[in-house]
């Protein structure tokens, strides 16, 4: 009877904690079951928001380099066609960006100078000039084992004077005018085992001190010449190299540099690129990317992720046309024997069309609830543009939201390009109820037009920071320290933020660390940058909240469901569901935030009874009556 009795109450004690269970994750696990599921065909559902709008896209573009040196010595008939294919609106891809290689001579770059003219007369009106190389005469003594330049001090002026002087010809002589001018190349990559092979092009590195003499010289000498071109660097090619080198410019330098182009061949802290930028009211651009996939693919993905989370101006592919197959837009050798080259068209050339063509100039990007696609509109012309990439093994179905737009059109141009198809025009695709129900073809790039535009209201600004508030207390969201991971406070008013960071750096205890350069590393310049936040739309109604000094984004914990569970900060990860908070308008500029995954809400835990010292940020089940629960959104 006693075993009985007793199996009984573990019964009871399981039967009420199932009850708990279900009662308060149900909502966890309904989400987690339905998100972008749509119906059970596996149809996906994609929001498109334009309520949220990031950047005016300048356009896309090509660099003019060492291909278009063999191209100038081509029949000129053969150089004005591969012009109109890469630069025309109508022919061609309607590149309208150039980024320009200067030579170490002006005479050398005769046949490559010839391609230039022609990207100016087929329509571009964006031009960046860049420095590959640097001259021989400005190397000095050379450390055998990096390759490192010693540069005497009187010769930093005279190449930026010989710098300058190309680009007061190309305006005087031939009426092209640089808008920016990136004066190093790649100055921090070395190749492998610390070397540069000496058969490479760039043979050389540039230390940090080295490049900011180089960018003050050079603006200095666009000054004294009367010159409106501005500085764009460090030009590396990585995003990582690219946050690392930029960071540890000192302020006057950063002051003279208009632009921060970064190349995208290797690097994961594109959203902490992005921020740093932005909190430096810098332009940002995609300065440089290739690669050997002859399909487009890789090139389509790498257009959509650098878009998205890097948010550049332009977006610049390097290689034109190469004799490596699948390169270049075009696949010919590089040399005047041949006669047919330019109908020896890569699928790539076809990728780019179902972007270059469509997404123009002047276009804004959108949310858009989806990794794998962009989103624009078209102010002017009225136009929604969708470009999604299915890089999957099998066909899929897709359907886009579009109901935020008013007088959406029927009607939807439609091209996809795909292992048998080149930028193939897809006939009787139009919406029903405000909704795009398309089929995405295995491998392929797919882009849909169709008239539609926003009249509603704007989300928060993802180009601005905010301060979020906590309403017990008046205290705002804030992060620990700089490292992944950290907890997320809120700072207090009786102590300097700043100290937090000194104490951080003492934790580390390493002496090869100086403590000025790690806070500039961080973007670390006063109390309210460490308090301020973008909030980024993402297009399902939810939103990334992205620290302005850490450039890391409130996440859960472990992605655990729980109450009670820290807030930390993390990389960016853009369908992680801890990652993403439903902001709430509770009336009387109250809001709470609720997070994705664990449908819990933001909330503030006591870690000292003064109300004033430090309070950890966790997430909790939402009471209405519990202010602690309760944020102002800052501009």
């Amino acid at each position: 009877m006693k075993k009985t009795f007793q199996v009984m109450v573990v019964f009871l004690f399981l039967l009420l904690n199932l009850s708990f269970f279900k009662t308060n994750y149900t909502n966890a696990y309904s989400i987690l079951n339905t998100v972008n599921l749509g119906n059970a065909d596996n149809e996906k559902l994609i929001k498109v928001d334009p309520s949220v709008q990031f950047q005016e896209f300048d356009g896309f573009g090509i660099a003019i380099s060492g291909w278009a040196n063999a191209v100038g010595t081509f029949e000129y008939k053969y150089l004005k066609r591969i012009a109109k294919r890469l630069f025309d609106t109508n022919e061609g891809l309607g590149l309208n960006v150039v980024r320009y290689g200067i030579g170490t001579g002006f005479y050398t770059d005769l046949n490559k100078r010839k391609m230039l003219i022609e990207a100016k007369n087929n329509g571009v009106n964006i031009f960046e000039a860049f420095y590959e190389n640097p001259p021989r005469w400005i190397i000095g003594q050379k450390n055998t084992n990096l390759k490192k330049i010693h540069i005497k001090k009187e010769r930093y002026k005279a190449f930026a004077d010989y710098l300058v002087k190309r680009l007061k010809i190309y305006k005087d002589y031939y009426g092209i005018t640089f808008d920016t001018l990136s004066p190093i190349y790649q100055p921090s990559y070395i190749k492998n085992d610390n070397v540069r092979d000496n058969s490479s092009l760039y043979k050389y590195f540039f230390s940090k001190k080295q490049q900011e003499k180089i960018l003050l010289e050079v603006f200095k000498s666009i000054k004294a010449n009367g010159l409106e071109t501005k500085i764009s660097s460090p030009d590396e090619k990585s995003v990582d190299l690219t946050f690392s080198s930029f960071s540890s410019y000192n302020q006057k330098v950063k002051d003279c540099i208009y632009q921060i182009d970064t190349q995208t061949y290797y690097g994961l802290n594109k959203v902490k690129l992005q921020n740093l930028a932005q909190s430096n009211c810098k332009n940002l651009w995609v300065s440089e990317y290739c690669d050997n996939d002859e399909t487009g693919l890789s090139m389509a993905l790498k257009i959509i992720d650098d878009i998205k989370k890097l948010r550049p101006k332009s977006w610049i592919y390097k290689c034109a046309l190469d004799t490596e197959k699948g390169k270049g837009f075009f696949d010919t050798p590089l040399s005047n024997n041949s006669t047919d080259f330019c109908c020896k068209i890569n699928k790539k050339y076809y990728a780019m069309c179902n972007f270059s063509k469509f997404i123009r100039p002047k276009n804004t990007f959108i949310a858009i609830d989806d990794s794998y696609s962009l989103a624009c509109i078209d102010k002017k012309n009225k136009k929604v543009i969708i470009v999604t990439v299915n890089s999957d093994m099998k066909d899929k179905n897709v359907t886009y939201d579009l109901s935020e737009f008013k007088n959406l059109g029927y009607r939807v141009l439609a091209y996809r390009t795909s292992l048998d198809e080149s930028f193939k025009k897809i006939d009787n695709i139009s919406t029903s109820d405000k909704k795009l129900n398309v089929s995405l073809k295995a491998k392929s790039i797919n882009t849909y037009v169709l008239d539609g535009e926003y009249k509603g209201d704007l989300s928060f600004n993802p180009n601005k920071y905010y301060k979020i508030m906590n309403n017990s207390n008046g205290l705002y969201m804030s992060c620990y320290s700089m490292k992944e991971g950290s907890n997320l406070i809120l700072c207090p008013k009786n102590k300097k933020r700043l100290s937090y960071v000194n104490e951080e750096f003492e934790y580390l205890n390493n002496e090869n660390l100086n403590l000025d350069a790690y806070k500039k590393e961080h973007n670390i310049k006063n109390n309210e940058h460490i308090c301020q936040w973008q909030i980024i739309g993402i297009g399902n109604g939810y939103f990334k909240l992205i620290n302005r000094c850490s450039g890391l984004a409130a996440d859960v914990h472990g992605g655990y469901w729980l109450p009670s569970i820290d807030i930390i900060q993390n990389r960016n990860a853009f369908e992680k569901g801890s990652q993403q908070w439903k902001i709430i308008h509770k009336g009387y500029g109250n809001f709470i935030f609720i997070n994705k995954r664990s449908q819990l809400s933001m909330d503030i835990k006591n870690i000292l009874k003064d109300k004033n010292d430090e309070k950890k940020l966790i997430q909790s089940n939402y009471n209405r009556g519990k202010k602690s629960q309760l944020w102002s959104i800052i501009n």
